[in-house]
């Protein structure tokens, strides 16, 4: 895997997907919309949670707002580091963006916020150079698995035609993370507000102070001294202004990372032990991965169907959140090695929101999720539950809504491809 230093951007091409991923990923969350050049794991993630805003009784509008759109010179997102395998090149994207939330019931507003993130993307795409054509891919149209060679000359099920640029590039992962700060542009009009608002109060107190002196004492108007009362009111106000700030930021940064000293060593940590086993590992791939497996154990309506979940009934807690941000921090607990598996416990933080009792509250949380993966055979960063072989007759399905081949009934055995959930609970 190759990190990159300095800002590198998008091409016009993915410069384009990317753009039309965000502009509708507020609606696939509020409306149900199908997200464009969204690979089908995130497209059926989506859809689950808008299902449990329906299942309350709620309805949200969730506005993302590019905070350099106005700008001139906006570049797009940053691309952090790239990896790939034998078909595909994958990107880790970053750009900063304003969430704003508003839950609804019968029309009465519950709760509504509005918070800067950060926005992480992976991007994948066809290598450059490499036909993947036998590779099993979803229909951007029906969401029936096809094959890549068949989706161009035309999906067997719903007939529609592709060409590569349709099918590639594709977002494979995305998540938030919150900014304890505001951002500069904003923080420097906010502290311009403060500097005038500072300077008309001093001007007030002069002017009150001048009026004292004439009517009580019978003096002169002090131009002078009315201009230092401006300046001294003006410095007070800002001075206390900046004190307050800072408390603020220490107030946000204590609440927001409460628990989460000592995890900063884990990405380091995990991804040494892990390419002992999988010399391709990334812990990109894997913190993408682990996060999808929880959000949709989370707001599936029954984890117990779930191909990929192999742990106990979960708190009935987890059927109340409507949304949840990842709070930008894992910490390894365990690592262990057994018989050709690695099973791995983390504390993974999360910024949630729930519903229950007709009320909204936002909290955050810490869960400890206990991953199993198969180490004695390759990991394939690509795959994806929504587009499996079926190992015995090779027949193409989805195994998020079937455990067993369709075609020819064999259990699927996840574990030979992919991370298992085999435990996730509210850990505090």
């Amino acid at each position: 895997m190759g990190f990159n230093i300095g800002p590198v951007r998008l091409t016009e091409l993915y410069r384009k997907k990317y753009d039309a991923f965000t502009e509708n990923l507020g609606l696939a969350i509020s409306e149900g919309k199908k997200i464009s050049f969204a690979d089908n794991d995130i497209t059926n993630l989506l859809k689950l949670q808008h299902e449990r805003i329906m299942d309350k009784g709620l309805s949200i509008d969730y506005e993302v707002t590019d905070k350099e759109e106005e700008d001139e010179l906006d570049l797009g997102p940053m691309v952090l580091s790239d990896w790939k395998d034998a078909h595909y090149q994958n990107y880790v994207c970053l750009e900063e963006y304003d969430v704003k939330r508003t839950v609804k019931q019968d029309g009465k507003k519950q709760y509504s916020d509005r918070r800067h993130n950060t926005l992480h993307t992976v991007i994948t795409d066809v290598t450059s150079g490499i036909r993947a054509d036998l590779e099993p891919c979803t229909c951007p149209n029906c969401g029936a698995v096809s094959t890549i060679s068949r989706l161009v000359d035309g999906c067997p099920y719903c007939k529609t035609m592709y060409k590569m640029d349709d099918l590639f590039p594709r977002i494979t992962r995305y998540y938030f993370t919150e900014d304890a700060a505001p951002k500069e542009r904003e923080d420097t009009r906010l502290r311009g507000k403060v500097l005038l608002g500072g300077l008309i109060l001093g001007f007030i107190i002069g002017a009150i102070l001048n009026l004292y002196t004439i009517n009580v004492y019978d003096g002169d108007y002090n131009l002078f001294e009315h201009f230092v009362v401006t300046i001294f009111g003006m410095l007070i106000t800002y001075s206390a202004f900046c004190v307050l700030d800072v408390l603020n930021l220490i107030r946000r940064g204590i609440v927001n990372n409460a628990g989460k000293w000592g995890t900063a060593g884990t990405h380091g940590k995990f991804e040494h032990m892990m390419k002992a086993y999988s010399p391709e590992f990334s812990f990109d791939y894997f913190s993408g991965k682990a996060l999808s497996l929880i959000k949709t154990a989370v707001y599936s309506k029954d984890e117990q169907d779930l191909l990929f979940y192999k742990g106990p009934a979960l708190d009935k807690r987890f059927k109340d959140i409507i949304d949840m941000n990842y709070g930008n921090a894992m910490k390894l607990i365990s690592f262990t090695e057994n018989n050709g598996s690695v099973t791995v416990a983390m504390d993974v933080f999360f910024d949630t929101l729930y519903a229950f009792d007709n009320k909204i509250k936002y909290k955050h949380e810490k869960y400890r999720a206990v991953f199993r993966r198969r180490v004695d055979i390759p990991l394939n960063l690509q795959f994806s539950m929504t587009r499996i072989s079926c190992p015995k007759c090779s027949g193409s399905f989805n195994a998020v809504l079937n455990k067993n081949c369709p075609f020819c009934g064999t259990e699927y055995d996840i574990e030979s491809q992919d991370w298992v959930l085999l435990e996730l609970s509210q850990y505090n």
